[in-house]
């Protein structure tokens, strides 16, 4: 089983980089969200020197951005949100304070939103329901548990997921691989094979027959779902992407989904990458959560033939650390089954 981790801060740290990758990880992923496609790109350029000094064949993959919709910039960066208090989302980048408005980084609501659609933030730790929609550029809103808004955040429903034009960001990315072409291309929110062939066409156009990478499909909407199938025929690899997949769908069926997906996957000889919250625990211990073993070994029955370290290596400390304590767990279940 191949383990991909996430190496996402820039400046990129080059003595993680090559803990990483002296750990045993097969592929360096890249995030080109959250940051410019400029600043990604330095951190390819970092990855690729490390890989080439340490001679080591590992990959490299570009997740390429997705359009997401995002708050805004906030003063104090994050507030509180009181329970049932109506609240007022409006386009914009900045504001002074939440009690003001909501910012969301979009030109216009037009098509985004109707009443009563469960909006989540990030990957689902709040939420808040549409109240009212008053215009193309006002919407009230309510949040039925409280909590809080933290700036940059995304906010997604499956509305929005399956609706936006992903592709149309992801290709800008591409023109920026002339000089460094990374083994592997990630495609978020894929709800059918038209991305797919989007992507590919891109490439071809692009770059002819001089770099061909990998297009991997992330399944996190319920477009993706619906049409699995096609999906995993059209391409080359399988993300079965957990954190948006719970927020977008019923998060109680996600991991039956998982293995509805592996088993397609095995039938059709595709590999199955697995990837959010593995071992998130061992950002704060160095013995993961009994659940996390059992999850582990779990995607590796399902035969998955990889999985994705998310925060586990972005954020650590000591990101080879958790690269070890995941090869230690799937050496020993490799070894006492025949998986």
């Amino acid at each position: 089983m191949q383990i991909t981790a996430t190496i996402f801060k820039s400046p990129v740290e080059e003595n993680k980089v090559r803990e990483i990758i002296q750990a045993g990880a097969d592929i360096l992923r890249v995030k080109f969200a959250h940051v410019s496609n400029e600043d990604a790109l330095e951190v390819v350029k970092v990855v690729r020197r490390v890989i080439d000094e340490e001679k080591t064949d590992t990959k490299i993959l570009v997740d390429l951005p997705e359009h997401k919709i995002r708050i805004g910039s906030l003063e104090l960066g994050k507030e509180n949100v009181e329970k049932n208090k109506t609240y007022i989302l409006r386009p914009a980048k900045f504001s002074k304070t939440i009690e003001d408005f909501i910012p969301v980084d979009a030109l216009d609501f037009k098509n985004f939103f109707e009443v009563g659609d469960k909006i989540m933030i990030g990957d689902g730790e709040v939420f808040f329901k549409i109240k009212e929609i008053v215009s193309e550029r006002q919407v009230k809103i309510v949040f039925p548990d409280g909590g809080f808004v933290d700036q940059y955040r995304s906010i997604i429903s499956n509305r929005l997921a399956d609706d936006l034009n992903h592709c149309e960001i992801a290709t800008d990315s591409l023109k920026l691989f002339k000089d460094i072409k990374p083994d592997y291309v990630a495609l978020s929110f894929v709800a059918s094979a038209s991305y797919i062939q989007c992507v590919r066409g891109q490439i071809k156009e692009l770059y002819g027959d001089s770099w061909q990478p990998k297009i991997l499909a992330k399944v996190e909407s319920m477009g993706g779902l619906n049409k699995i199938e096609e999906i995993v025929d059209a391409a080359d690899e399988i993300v079965i992407a957990r954190g948006d997949l719970g927020v977008t769908t019923d998060y109680t069926k996600v991991i039956l989904e998982q293995k509805k997906i592996c088993h397609l996957c095995n039938k059709k000889n595709k590999s199955v990458i697995v990837a959010t919250q593995i071992l998130g625990s061992c950002l704060q211990k160095s013995v993961p959560a009994r659940s996390e073993i059992a999850d582990l070994t779990n995607i590796i029955l399902d035969g998955a033939t990889g999985i994705w370290l998310s925060q586990e290596t972005s954020l650590h400390s000591n990101p080879g650390q958790v690269v070890k304590v995941a090869k230690n767990i799937i050496n020993t279940i490799e070894a006492s089954y025949e998986v």
